[in-house]
């Protein structure tokens, strides 16, 4: 949270709950923000965290040998295997980015947005895989929620008093999802 009261601040981080390595215990992954404005994370406070579960209520920090810093300012994980090879892949959404991370077993993961036709579309703030047209693979469906620049953004709260507040939505124009 900043004095200046940006949009993105309104919305926390998200967390997904995954087997990524197939040994049959939930391991955890957290999405995270990054310093405004630039929005890129600038060092390791701002990376997102894969947890691997070791069992009996102890967990491992795996983030960097399994390649799932990030990049920018995070908002959601969904997991899913959508390439059906058995082992459960990782959808982030963010500001400005969405990014497909395909697990290649062994622990890492490799971000094939490019190759799987996914794209930034300004502020994704959720995602869901789902079998839409029942054919056996995994859908996705991406939900973005407004415009926003810092640079442009709108001043709410009382300019005399030099008091900001955060803006309604209905100051922002909406994406289409």
């Amino acid at each position: 949270m900043t004095p200046e009261k940006h949009q993105i601040e309104t919305m926390p981080g998200g967390v997904a709950a995954l087997d990524f390595d197939n040994d049959g215990l939930l391991d955890l992954f957290f999405i995270n923000g990054a310093p405004q404005p630039s929005l890129r994370k600038s060092g390791p406070e701002w990376w997102n965290r894969l947890y691997r579960n070791l069992g009996g209520w102890k967990f491992e920090d795996v983030t960097e040998k399994a390649g799932l810093r990030g990049e920018g300012y995070g908002m959601s994980a969904t997991a899913g295997d959508f390439d059906n090879d058995g082992f459960t892949d990782l959808l982030v959404t963010g500001v400005g980015f969405n990014t497909l991370y395909r697990n290649r077993g062994g622990g890492a993961f490799e971000d094939v947005s490019r190759k799987a036709g996914i794209r930034p579309t300004g502020w994704s703030i959720g995602a869901a895989w789902f079998d839409s047209d029942n054919d056996g693979d995994l859908d996705l469906f991406i939900v973005n929620y407004c415009v926003w620049n810092p640079a442009t953004e709108p001043f709410c709260g009382d300019r005399v008093a030099g008091y900001r507040t955060y803006c309604h939505p209905k100051y922002y124009d909406g994406l289409p999802n």
